[in-house]
């Protein structure tokens, strides 16, 4: 995390490099792997920002960087494409605002949902640190970022309207049973 800060890497490249790199530790770990763990790092990066920046990052200063890059790329059967937390918050609350445009509005409420966007965001930031979380989806882990956002957002905001509550409750109850019913039934 500490060198994708110093990348100045967006934080959609951050989300796909942790991606990246536990997607290859899960299908290939060695005892190499610990010892080229800053290698294996950098890589990732350079591999998300490939597909995520404009302007791609570009680490050629490591040595062994291209053909580490070739190396994950044949061990994780080329899949990059892959979706994070990340993806998934901003998916929902696209289509949150999208669907709800005019009582978003009518509720002056943009500001409530982008605090609870960067709530959530950050959950999942901090996710990423917890290895427990990664056996579940995506998915799944967004959603659980956006309750106990909404959670953070109601109980330490002290000027969040009732009726704004009301709506973001609803709205989130319904994506919870919604995304429920497709997991279990």
């Amino acid at each position: 995390m500490k060198a994708m800060h110093f990348y100045k890497c967006e934080l959609e490249t951050m989300f796909l490099a942790v991606q990246i790199l536990d997607l290859f530790l899960y299908k290939y770990s060695n005892k190499k792997v610990s010892q080229n763990m800053y290698l294996i790092s950098a890589t990732a990066i350079t591999i998300a920002s490939k597909m995520q920046d404009v302007t791609p990052v570009q680490i050629n200063s490591i040595k062994g960087i291209n053909e580490m890059e070739l190396f994950m790329f044949q061990k994780i059967n080329y899949q990059i494409i892959l979706v994070s937390p990340y993806d998934f918050i901003k998916s929902y609350l696209f289509d949150f605002y999208h669907n709800s445009e005019t009582n978003i509005n009518k509720l002056n409420m943009k500001k409530h949902l982008k605090a609870l966007e960067e709530t959530a965001i950050l959950i999942a930031k901090i996710m990423f640190h917890d290895e427990s979380f990664y056996q579940f989806r995506s998915s799944s882990n967004a959603i659980a970022c956006l309750l106990r956002g909404f959670d953070v957002l109601r109980t330490n905001s002290k000027n969040l309207p009732k009726d704004v509550v009301s709506f973001i409750k609803q709205w989130v109850i319904i994506n919870y049973h919604i995304f429920y019913t497709r997991l279990y039934y």
